[in-house]
């Protein structure tokens, strides 16, 4: 619901990718150890009972803290393709947003090293007229590549058709096939009621 109040009027969503999760593997493994070496203890030693629950809190609460943390963390990261743009979300209680329009968009690429490519992940970059944006690491980015080209080609498509459109209206008023008011009309229509002439 949020996110549709986001969206500009004509905007829709293609695609929102979570990136990789990072440092899960750490706490996975010492909390899959910690939660051994409990079972280990009550099944070993009879006086360990007594002090399973502590050897529980102690051992195995808090690296399923963090292994959860991170996992809401990165799930709490988003990157949204519209037809219109690309924002990237960050942070769980704050959040921040950085919004890119896809009109300034003037090139992508994936940067891969080898293992990446192997694992079908990487690092999806924007050039922009501006600044070059480096996107998270996901996985299978020349698909997210793909797909905010297709995007920036249909941006591109539509500016120029509309560019056309107001040529069109400019020769027409020339030639007196529109009246000034029609022309502002059709113009507001095409550019929005800021449109420069």
């Amino acid at each position: 619901m949020r996110r549709q109040r986001e969206l500009r009027d004509g905007e829709v969503v293609i695609v929102t990718v979570h990136p990789i999760s990072r440092g899960l593997f750490g706490p996975l493994v010492v909390s899959m150890v910690s939660m051994a070496l409990v079972s280990l203890g009550n099944a070993t030693w009879r006086w360990f009972h007594h002090v399973s629950a502590w050897a529980t809190f102690v051992l195995i609460v808090p690296p399923v803290a963090v292994l959860a943390m991170r996992t809401l963390r990165s799930r709490s990261n988003t990157i949204v393709v519209t037809n219109q743009r690309v924002w990237v979300s960050t942070g769980v209680l704050t959040t921040s947003r950085s919004v890119l329009d896809l009109a300034t968009v003037i090139i992508t690429r994936v940067d891969q090293n080898f293992l990446d490519r192997l694992a079908k992940r990487g690092t999806v970059v924007i050039e922009t007229t501006q600044n070059s944006w480096a996107l998270a690491r996901i996985r299978r980015p020349d698909a997210l590549r793909r797909v905010i080209d297709h995007q920036r080609s249909q941006v591109s498509f539509r500016t120029l058709s509309t560019l056309d459109e107001g040529d069109r209206l400019s020769q027409a008023l020339e030639e007196g096939l529109l009246s000034s008011d029609e022309y502002d009309q059709r113009w507001r229509h095409l550019f929005g009621p800021e449109g420069n002439r």
